[in-house]
Order: structure tokens, then C-alpha cells, then sequence
């Protein structure tokens, strides 16, 4: 059995936990993870804590109980801050490393692929019908975010920025970067917008050499566009991507002005796969991403 929480600091020597989710696994099969009902909260108290050992008292205080509300326990039962007590020592480097596996090597595989699709599809459903963000609340943010985190650690691709998946034309489906948000809610100059999306392609100069990347931005309008064009450098390991601006259009019904290409960045792929993107840049913004097919 495996429990994700959030929590927050209420004092020096409190925490207020909020469970999110319980799994369950059988016969090293992991199961779909379930989710707590909202207030499913518990109060912390930080009771004594060393380099081995840790004493922690917790109680409902006022939280919701799925126990309780299933009959299982009374209404008054763990109320009280410090109506339990919990004995924990710390595990050693090979006990750590062995805890998030608990899967016999022939069903892991399948069982990561099976969470990814998973969370692939709540990622998409949580960026759907906000108009790639611009319409986002906290809560929105907060679960975006939470998903790319946990669908980031099961990512399949070794060394995401340099594998030929990066390549190809990605659709926008939902990002925190502040200039494409406005545009995407304003429009340019009276022409709502229509897609976002970027081109990432690589040439090999006569089919031998090193790779040659290109990255192209676009936002499309309704009667116009505004795209940038820029060279990319992906770190051979690991999941960094650097560019270069190098061209900038802007077309407004018939009137195409250029317009100088100013800056650079990078931006890291936290996760890649033949549908699905997920990335954070130089600025913290995040960026989710479905292949165009």
C-alpha cells in the first residue's frame, strides 16, 4: 500500500498532511491509484526527531475520516491532535533504494506503462477547456503540475533532449508562459487565436556529421500569425535543450512585417514519448505538448 500526501507547516513543530491518493498492489501487480475524498486531513505534531528515530503524534483535528465516515470507526474516534502515536526509524540507503520497486521485473514494465497512460490521459483532461491555460485557476495549476511531476518519473526515453522523439510538431496544449497566454486570451490586434504549436527538426549535412537542430514557434490567428525561428542545441544526456533566436514574422490579414529576433533560453524535457511532452524553461514556465498527428 502506497500514500501520497501534501502538507504544510503549521507552527515550529506541526504539519497539517493532506492525502491525495492510496495504491494498492497484488501479487506485484500495481493497481490504479485512488483518490481521497477533498479534506481527508490529518495534524501532525513533530514529537522527537534524530538521525534514526522519529516520534510523530497525529490526530483527524477536525479533518474528514474515511474510516469514520464508513462506519468503521466512531465520530469522536482520533479526533484529538495527539490521539496517535507513530514510531518511525529511518531507512538505510538499500532499504530506500528497494522500497519503489515492490514489482517482480516482469510485470513492472507493464505496470509503469499501464500508469503512464494513466496520468497521460489525466494530464490532458486536467489542460482541457481552459484555452491552453489563459483560463487556468490554482487548482488547475496545482493538479497540471502535480501530474507532469509523477508522469516526469516514469518518463520512458533515456536521455529525452537528444532521442528522435523530441522531433516532429508539437501542439500546445497548455503552458504558464505568460506572452503566449495573453495572446491566446487577447489576440492580436482583433484576431483571436486559433493554435499554437512548435516544429522541432533535425539535418544531417550529406546524411553523415553531427545533427543540425532548427525550433520553430507559431501562433496562429484567425487571419494572421506570429512565428519565430530558432537553432537548438540539445545536451547529449539528460533532457536540456538550448536556442537561439533567428527570425521573427508577424502577418496581420494581408500586412507581413519582420521583426528583429531578440534573445535565448533553454528549457528541460522533464518527459517524451511518440503522443505526449512534457517541458519547463529557463523561466519556470511548464509546457504541455501533444504530437501532431
Amino acid at each position: 500500500v502506497q500514500l501520497t500526501a501534501t502538507f504544510e507547516p503549521r507552527g515550529p513543530l506541526a504539519l497539517r498532511v493532506a492525502f491525495q491518493t492510496i495504491t494498492f498492489s497484488i501479487l506485484g501487480l500495481r493497481l490504479p491509484p485512488v483518490a481521497f475524498p477533498p479534506g481527508t486531513e490529518r495534524t501532525w505534531l513533530l514529537t522527537y526527531t534524530d538521525e534514526d528515530t522519529r516520534l510523530v503524534r497525529a490526530g483527524v483535528d477536525g479533518g474528514r475520516s474515511t474510516a469514520r465516515d464508513l462506519g468503521l470507526l466512531s465520530r469522536e474516534e482520533g479526533e484529538a491532535a495527539d490521539s496517535y502515536l507513530f514510531v518511525l526509524t529511518r531507512a538505510t540507503p538499500s532499504e530506500s533504494s528497494r522500497a519503489p520497486a515492490g514489482l517482480p521485473s516482469p510485470l513492472a514494465p507493464l505496470a509503469r506503462a499501464a500508469e503512464r497512460r494513466r496520468l497521460k490521459a489525466q494530464l490532458l483532461e486536467a489542460c482541457g477547456g481552459q484555452s491552453l491555460g489563459a483560463e487556468a485557476g490554482a487548482e488547475d495549476l496545482r493538479r497540471v503540475r502535480d501530474l507532469s511531476v509523477r508522469l516526469a518519473a516514469l518518463t520512458p526515453t533515456a536521455d529525452p533532449a537528444s532521442s528522435p522523439l523530441l522531433c516532429g510538431t508539437w501542439d500546445i496544449v497548455w503552458t504558464t508562459e505568460s506572452e503566449l497566454l495573453a495572446l491566446t486570451k487577447r489576440g492580436l490586434l482583433g484576431l483571436p487565436c486559433t493554435a499554437a504549436y512548435q516544429a522541432i527538426a533535425r539535418t544531417r549535412e550529406g546524411g553523415a556529421g553531427p545533427w543540425a537542430y532548427s525550433l520553430d514557434n507559431a501562433i496562429e490567428f484567425d487571419g494572421g500569425f506570429l512565428r519565430v525561428g530558432s537553432t537548438c542545441e540539445p545536451a547529449a544526456s539528460g533532457g536540456r535543450v538550448n536556442f537561439v533566436f533567428q527570425s521573427c514574422a508577424a502577418r496581420w490579414r494581408a500586412l507581413e512585417l519582420p521583426l528583429p529576433p531578440v534573445g535565448s533560453g533553454w528549457f528541460d524535457v522533464l518527459y517524451v514519448d511518440e503522443e505526449l511532452r512534457v517541458c519547463r524553461d529557463s523561466r519556470g514556465d511548464l509546457q504541455v505538448c501533444a504530437r501532431r498527428k
